[in-house]
């Protein structure tokens, strides 16, 4: 028995497109809070044996917890699942590229967002500063 998170979209649609047999997947409907409830998705993973473990939505590109859907399943010790869509794209988990590739992408995304940050934190006074300046200066 297979173990689907319906995040959104049509859920016919999705299992039409990757050849699932509904009634022999257990079907948790989730929302974007029950995404950050961590204790509860492990709990739903983890409460039985299931096969494959799939999250689907109405497309993979457009998905900004992709990361976090990988981690519950990688912290529930399945090998086999992923994110689906209705489009028919699936992005299949590996342990071994979620660790060495998906997690350092990660990282090095939030070490420049925080870098961006900074830079325009520090930036930003200058330049309001400056556009004072030239007020105070022009002739009328």
């Amino acid at each position: 028995m297979d173990l689907l998170f319906y995040f959104n979209g049509n859920l016919e649609k999705i299992a039409e497109k990757h050849k699932l047999d509904l009634n022999s997947i257990k079907i948790i409907k989730i929302n974007d809070k029950d995404l950050s409830n961590h204790r509860k998705i492990i709990n739903d993973i983890s409460s039985s044996n299931f096969g494959k473990v799939y999250f689907c939505c109405i497309e993979n590109d457009l998905q900004r917890f992709h990361y976090f859907m990988k981690m519950y399943i990688l912290l529930t010790r399945h090998t086999s699942g992923g994110i689906i869509d209705e489009s028919g794209v699936q992005d299949e988990f590996s342990a071994i590229k979620f660790i060495f590739i998906e997690t350092p992408m990660f990282i090095f995304e939030n070490l420049a967002a925080f870098f961006i940050l900074i830079y325009y934190y520090m930036k930003l006074p200058i330049i309001k500063k400056f556009s004072i300046k030239q007020k105070k200066y022009r002739l009328s």
